[in-house]
């Protein structure tokens, strides 16, 4: 009988650890919940600062008629090979910036060819993205 009062009491003390152990891990979890609730209210609040002004485009800045245009100049390129450097058909293709380049400086888009550095310098964040615009991410 003393043997099973003894066995009683040690599963009872090795439930109440475990109960305890189990409370701490919970506690912990809510406050990790609450942080990443917390950050997420403070980058939704930046956010809305920073865009207060309601700063996106909410359309692109061409027509249309000028959209399908572009599309349609640079569809006459496909099957060009890249070549690095080139910003000319007359050499054989385009690299990357260059294709760019030639098909918006021959449809009146003012603007220097760029490297992919100037590129990611002179993004201007649309909510409505248009078939024309160029898009990174």
């Amino acid at each position: 009988m003393l043997e099973a009062q003894t066995q009683l009491q040690q599963l009872q003390a090795s439930l109440t650890l475990q109960r305890t152990e189990k409370e701490e891990r919970l506690r912990v979890l809510e406050q990790k919940a609450l942080e990443l609730q917390t950050a997420i209210t403070d980058a939704e609040a930046s956010h809305n600062e920073l865009f207060k002004d309601n700063s996106f485009p909410e359309d692109g800045q061409y027509s249309p008629e000028t959209e399908k245009e572009l599309i349609d100049y640079a569809k006459q390129y496909i099957g060009l090979p890249y070549i690095w450097g080139s910003s000319t058909p007359t050499n054989g293709g385009f690299d990357c910036s260059g294709f760019i380049y030639w098909v918006y400086s021959h449809n009146g888009v003012d603007g220097e060819r760029q490297t992919t550095e100037g590129y990611w310098n002179s993004v201007q964040q649309v909510r409505h993205p248009v078939p024309v615009d160029l898009v990174f991410f």
